[in-house]
């Protein structure tokens, strides 16, 4: 089956209207979906992937979101989410993936990133399944260690609040 891509005025967000979006990446389908999915061994959380057969990515405005229990923040800044099948692999999601496969927990995949380097990334298994985090690379082990959660910190309990949640930096 074969979704159809839909533009929403003004480059909205359906979850949430004061959101807009620039630079998405080119129209997918489902079909584009499930080949990363068989590719990287997951599955998408359902809202993630609404949001891909969407947007496909791009940079949110506004951007500033609430992290729990970050001892150097209490907001992050979501730079840009990351695309399907673009050309510039810096923003694709399965080259993402691939890099830091041994440096994030196994059951977290890259979605996006913030200025600094760091992370924002999607549960795509176990218990966790569809939460949001953000990974902290000043605090990642280094290569040959298992990765965990002690760098990782929440954010969000769905896509859907994630999206809800971003706003203007507080000041």
């Amino acid at each position: 089956m074969q979704l159809e891509h839909v533009e929403l005025p003004l480059h909205r967000h359906p979850m949430n209207e004061k959101i807009t979006f620039s630079e998405s990446g080119k129209s997918v389908t489902e079909k584009d979906i499930a080949a990363l999915e068989q590719r990287l061994g997951i599955s998408l959380p359902d809202e993630y992937r609404q949001f891909i057969l969407t947007w496909n990515g791009g940079q949110p405005e506004p951007n500033a979101f609430p992290i729990q229990d970050n001892p150097r923040d209490t907001h992050g800044l979501l730079d840009r989410f990351f695309s399907i099948d673009v050309e510039d692999t810096d923003y694709d999601i399965v080259d993402n993936a691939e890099v830091f496969r041994d440096r994030v927990p196994a059951d977290l995949l890259p979605i996006a990133f913030d200025p600094g380097g760091n992370l924002i990334c999607v549960a795509v298994s176990g218990k966790n399944k569809g939460k949001i985090y953000f990974w902290d690379h000043n605090d990642e082990f280094p290569p040959g260690k298992v990765p965990d959660y002690h760098n990782v910190y929440f954010v969000a309990n769905s896509f859907s609040e994630l999206m809800d949640n971003l706003s203007e930096l507080p000041e």
